[in-house]
């Protein structure tokens, strides 16, 4: 990957040469219902890192001569370029798993049977919430692999809601 993109860089340049130009807005609404099941983004990055890309070339803004005189960003070539070679390349770090409900778990020999049965209560609660949030997607037009993308993120939260339920049910038989 190319030391000055992040991953940030590359979700708002892949929104943007895949939606066409968009302002910085459009592009976190863009975001919010695609990519961000699965990349949690903070949404002011999206402004800063606009205009950052914009400095570099890989964006270009026009801005609206009246009303409110917004920003349309679009794709340069070379930001496309940018996005085909991160597209090609190998995924160069390895994919975290940053649960802080398993880490809470994996120390839970330090807590008591209540406090486990909570978190298996809590998280299976958390998991199913994004489920349903991710079901709420399930009648909205994508890309088909965004689609698969979103499929994984459903059958991963299935999985962890059977694995909490699992262990909170052999808590409950202690």
């Amino acid at each position: 990957m190319n030391p000055v993109l992040s991953t940030s860089s590359f979700v708002i340049l892949g929104i943007v040469a895949s939606a066409g130009p968009m302002t910085a807005y459009e592009v976190k609404a863009a975001i919010a219902r695609s990519v961000g099941f699965l990349w949690p983004f903070p949404h002011a990055q999206v402004y800063k890192e606009a205009g950052r890309l914009a400095a570099l070339g890989l964006l270009a803004e026009e801005q609206e001569p009246g009303g409110r005189r917004r920003r349309l960003l679009a794709v340069t070539p070379a930001g496309r370029s940018a996005v085909e070679a991160w597209l090609a390349g190998p995924t160069e770090v390895a994919a975290q798993l940053r649960d802080p409900g398993l880490l809470k778990l994996a120390f839970a020999s330090l807590a008591s049977p209540g406090d486990v049965e909570r978190l298996c209560d809590e998280q299976i609660a958390e998991h199913r919430a994004r489920m349903e949030a991710y079901a709420g997607f399930a009648d909205v037009p994508m890309d088909r692999f965004l689609r698969v993308s979103l499929e994984f993120g459903l059958r991963h939260e299935r999985l962890m809601i059977a694995e909490w339920e699992r262990l909170r049910e052999d808590q409950a038989a202690r």
